[in-house]
């Protein structure tokens, strides 16, 4: 029961983690840098990329961070009292899922980015800014 514990709460932790690095990423205005937020060439192009990005992915993953956390809990649930053999298995599964799924925000992040900004970092025409 011991490893069950500790793989369950493995497996909330990137959920979890999205979900409030997503609300925090929504709801700054920490300016450009090289430390925290969502930083790619692209979203560091200008202050206007730059809160695009954090405001787009911030959105993304706090919606992904809640979808993923109630299937990682039914998962779980359905191998407790089984050997660790089992919930290892499990529990890595659950979280390579997750990794996949975090990794590519980052392609659809970019995608928006894209669609929203020339490759200079200039607003296409005609497009309305994202909602704050």
């Amino acid at each position: 029961m011991g490893f069950w514990i500790f793989m369950f709460t493995q497996n909330l932790l990137i959920p979890i983690l999205m979900i409030v690095a997503g609300k925090w990423m929504h709801s700054t205005k920490v300016s450009i840098n090289g430390i925290m937020g969502y930083r790619t060439r692209m979203s560091s192009k200008n202050e206007d990329t730059w809160y695009f990005a954090q405001r787009y992915c911030g959105k993304l993953w706090m919606k992904l961070g809640l979808v993923m956390l109630v299937p990682s809990i039914i998962v779980n649930f359905f191998v407790i009292n089984r050997n660790d053999d089992i919930v290892g298995v499990v529990g890595s599964i659950i979280i390579s899922i997750q990794c996949i799924i975090m990794f590519a925000t980052i392609g659809i992040v970019e995608k928006a980015l894209k669609q929203e900004f020339d490759k200079d970092g200039h607003r296409r025409t005609g497009k309305p800014k994202l909602e704050e």
